[in-house]
């Protein structure tokens, strides 16, 4: 008995602590129920009150409702609303409490209450004010009023005014008609806290809670709208109620969006899909009516369309996003990117998605148009600035949009318009795997290059000696192989692929055949001069490399004079490394001064080059004599020399010095290497700009990431990247059409055309980003045959062979500079493998270093004659 004592009065101790600190609860929850005798009393019905309420809510006023419900009494039926309402300090004995339903046309009607004692609310809140806080009232559902579509708040009059609370529960947005600007307003700033469909009593919704703003505007009495298009092209637009949202203000430093919120309740009814909808929002102010970019496109629609028009070469399109994703239960293949008709408005332009079924039918799906300024920007054409679009391509009925042919179709008023094949994978340097003829071709002809150069320069080293041997030499490296390689995804992606096998082996092929057996002579003779042992003149190389140095620091000078060190690539690298190759682009690409982006190229590549070769065979000399203060000096320098090369942050500069150098040694020792030296030699080329690498990008320098950087970056850099950027010339040039004289200035500028940057053209085209500053520089070969078609094939490899003309500037060479000049140029005939031939002539100075040779060589020689 003792112990059920104690139980029942610890269960009432705790249940009354319950009580006083959860007062909200819905178990505590009172319907008054007076009795008179062993009678209920009846409560009177709600009427409708005449009050006039702040237009101001206030956030002092404090609500809490227990019991929300539709019942009945008789044939009666009403809303019961009971709970307990305060405003913050002040007393509830004699307050009047009301009931504001605001209707979805802007109505607002106010109904009395019965109130009521709440004894528990005072010590829950540690304020006795409180404890006459409760109301009740019986809101008649007569007249049709349909409280689910009203927005409820509760207003309390006492002593001190009248006060408005806060939306209690909003209702069911209603249908709007509103007339709208056909564009879209940037200056409209939306953000959706709840996005979910919801059920309330036998009424489903969709339930959309956040903030929007007009920039600069007061949001205050501002309405807010959802406009939901469907698929048919049928535009809806649903109210939505207006809330307080003082956290927006401070966030975005401005007190005018503080009531941004809104609270939209869009019924589910008449076959709405809000998930096949595009919803945009619309804001309506003393200022006009404002509507929003796309917030959510909507899954796309099957749409009847038949183009009679062959593919056109006008319509160029690029897709940022091609995955397939899943929403509400629903799959579906989503597209996106931006699409034009060449020199075409595109606002207004109706994209669709032309889908090719393998077993030959056609379908047609809707698009969502997007605003994409970023297009019209980039390529210099207002006309592109609505070229967005996307698509939400449903994945029911077996679609497979893998194993279809996509293709867009373009209709504006000038007519429909039909892309080509769209096909995944160029910028990719993937392998498909696939073991085709057409791949087959491309390994044995890669193979049989591979073996009549090592067979040729084995039986004659004097043929290094020749520009077009060492042109074939490096595109054989840079592009026939990465041809070989990716030979499987090239057949893919190419709408004529065997052209390609005609530029990246063919041209090779045949140069190198012909090469062979042109200016032998010329060369061995130039050979034996260059392995003899003669003995070495210190003093008209130290004057050769000191006028090569004045050049090279005065340059030097004036560019530090232009661009800050601490502004510089190869000092961001260190500082900042992420920051590095913006850092190059900005102290290189961006200079305002032409002379300065001119002389870096000329100076990089003529001028550091030749000055290295000459302090490495002074130092040389200077060792062999033990001289070691010279010598030391003379490394010293050629440190210098390395550093200055790099001061941009650009790594191919540094690695071309390291590879002159080595070569002017094997020059000098009759390019007798083995193969253990030449992988040693190939290191060693290669250990400099990986090391830039690393570091560039913020890494550790580990023997791990030095050896994964080397073998991936490094290597696809040489190896597959100039070839993948020739893949791009070619396939633009296919699918598109050839380019013509815009793609060369000079031409172009004396023709009347504009001209076109066709390296960041392309690099825009190939990476979507519209905005890119990169180049997509390819060989000389590929460039041509995108600018004239098969045509310049043959003028390309007469070109090749004119490069063999050095040879007789090198004959009037004396023995000081022949070395280092034909180091020089064999190494700087990389560049054919990498942009355009007159580019590689003159801009990255294959004509200046043997200019530049022949002058040293003269002046010294008066010099020293003297």
């Amino acid at each position: 008995m003792y112990k059920h004592n104690v139980f029942c009065s610890v269960s009432l101790i705790v249940l009354s602590i319950l009580a006083v600190h959860f007062p909200d609860s819905a178990m505590f929850a009172r319907e008054p129920e007076p009795a008179v005798g062993d009678k209920k009393t009846t409560f009177p019905f709600s009427i409708v009150a005449a009050i006039t309420s702040p237009a101001q809510e206030s956030r002092t006023v404090k609500v809490n409702v227990d019991v929300n419900e539709e019942r009945k009494e008789g044939k009666k039926s009403y809303h019961n609303l009971i709970g307990w309402v305060f405003v913050k300090d002040q007393e509830t004995r004699g307050q009047k409490v009301y009931v504001q339903l605001e209707k979805p046309d802007g109505k607002v009607v106010h109904y009395s209450t019965i109130p009521m004692e709440r004894p528990e609310v005072g010590p829950a809140y540690k304020n006795p004010f409180y404890n006459h806080s409760g109301f009740y009232a019986k809101i008649p559902l007569k007249d049709g009023l349909d409280i689910d579509v009203c927005t409820i708040r509760f207003v309390v009059k006492n002593r001190n005014g009248i006060y408005k609370s806060r939306a209690w529960k909003f209702g069911i947005s209603s249908r709007a008609e509103i007339m709208l600007e056909e564009h879209e307003s940037r200056a409209v700033k939306v953000n959706v806290d709840v996005n979910k469909e919801r059920k309330e009593g036998k009424k489903s919704y969709h339930n959309l809670i956040g903030w929007v703003f007009v920039e600069n505007q007061d949001t205050r009495g501002q309405k807010v709208y959802v406009q939901f298009e469907k698929p048919d092209g049928t535009v809806l637009h649903y109210s939505a109620w207006s809330y307080e949202r003082p956290e927006v203000g401070p966030a975005y430093k401005n007190p005018f969006y503080n009531h941004s919120g809104f609270y939209a309740k869009i019924p589910l009814k008449d076959g709405l899909d809000v998930d096949t909808c595009t919803i945009r929002f619309v804001v309506k102010n003393k200022s006009g009516i404002y509507k929003s970019r796309i917030w959510r496109s909507g899954i796309s629609s099957r749409v009847e369309i038949t183009p009679s028009v062959p593919v056109s070469r006008l319509v160029i399109f690029y897709l940022d996003a091609n995955v397939e994703r899943k929403e509400n239960n629903r799959s579906y293949h989503y597209l996106a990117g931006w699409v034009y008709v060449k020199d075409q408005e595109t606002r207004g332009q109706k994209v669709y998605v032309q889908i090719g079924n393998p077993d030959g039918s056609v379908v047609h799906y809707s698009t969502m148009s997007l605003e994409r300024t970023d297009v019209g920007t980039g390529f210099n054409n207002p006309l592109y600035n609505a070229s967005g679009f996307n698509a939400r391509i449903p994945l029911k009925d077996g679609l497979d949009i893998a194993a279809g042919i996509i293709r867009l179709v373009v209709k504006n008023r000038n007519g429909i318009y039909v892309s080509h094949e769209w096909k995944e994978g160029l910028g990719s340097s993937a392998t498909t795997g696939k073991l085709s003829f057409f791949v087959v071709v491309n390994w044995l002809l890669v193979i049989i290059t591979c073996m009549i150069l090592i067979a040729a320069i084995w039986r004659d080293r004097s043929l290094l000696l020749k520009p077009s041997i060492m042109v074939v030499l490096f595109f054989h490296v840079m592009c026939q192989w990465g041809s070989a390689i990716d030979a499987g995804r090239i057949e893919s992606a190419l709408p004529q692929p065997w052209i390609f096998v005609l530029l990246s082996q063919g041209f090779p092929l045949i140069g190198l055949i012909v090469s062979l057996f042109t200016a032998r002579g010329t060369a061995r003779h130039l050979w034996g001069r260059i392995t003899a042992d003669n003995p070495v003149d210190p003093a008209r190389k130290t004057w050769a490399w000191a006028i090569l140095a004045v050049c090279f620091a005065g340059f030097i000078a004036i560019y530090l004079s232009h661009v800050q060190f601490r502004s510089t690539g190869l000092y961001t690298i260190f500082s900042s490394p992420l920051e590095s190759g913006l850092a190059r682009d900005m102290s290189v690409k961006f200079l305002d001064n032409a002379f300065l982006r001119y002389g870096h190229n000329i100076v990089m590549a003529v001028f550091a080059p030749l000055l290295a070769v000459l302090a490495v065979q002074v130092m040389l000399v200077h060792w062999q004599r033990r001289n070691w203060l010279w010598a030391l000096f003379c490394l010293a320098c050629l440190s210098v020399i390395l550093l200055g090369a790099s001061i941009s942050g650009a790594r191919s500069y540094s690695a071309a010095i390291v590879m002159v150098v080595i070569f002017a040694l094997l020059l000098r020792r009759g390019f007798s290497v083995k193969p253990v030296h030449l992988i040693v030699i190939v290191l060693l080329i290669l250990a400099f700009p990986t090391l830039l690498s690393l570091l560039r990008e913020g890494k550790t320098v580990t023997i791990k990431d030095f050896s994964v950087y080397l073998r991936g970056v490094i290597l696809e850099r040489v190896v597959i990247i100039p070839m993948n950027t020739g893949l791009m010339h070619v396939h633009y040039a296919q699918t598109y059409g050839f380019l013509g004289i815009q793609a060369i200035p000079k031409i172009a500028a004396l023709k009347g055309i504009k001209a076109l940057n066709v390296p960041n053209f392309m690099a825009k085209m190939y990476t979507g980003d519209p905005r890119t500053t990169s180049w997509a520089n390819t060989s000389y070969v590929y460039a041509y045959y995108s600018y004239f078609g098969l045509m310049a094939f043959i003028p390309c490899l007469i070109g090749l062979w004119l490069l063999d003309l050095c040879l007789l500037i090198y004959r009037r060479l004396s023995d000081n500079l022949l070395i280092p000049c034909v180091a020089c140029i064999a190494i700087n005939t990389s560049n054919f493998s990498s942009v355009e031939y007159t580019v590689s002539l003159f801009t990255f100075g294959f004509l200046f270093l043997l200019l530049v040779s022949w002058a040293v060589d003269r002046a010294v020689g008066r010099i020293v004659n003297r």
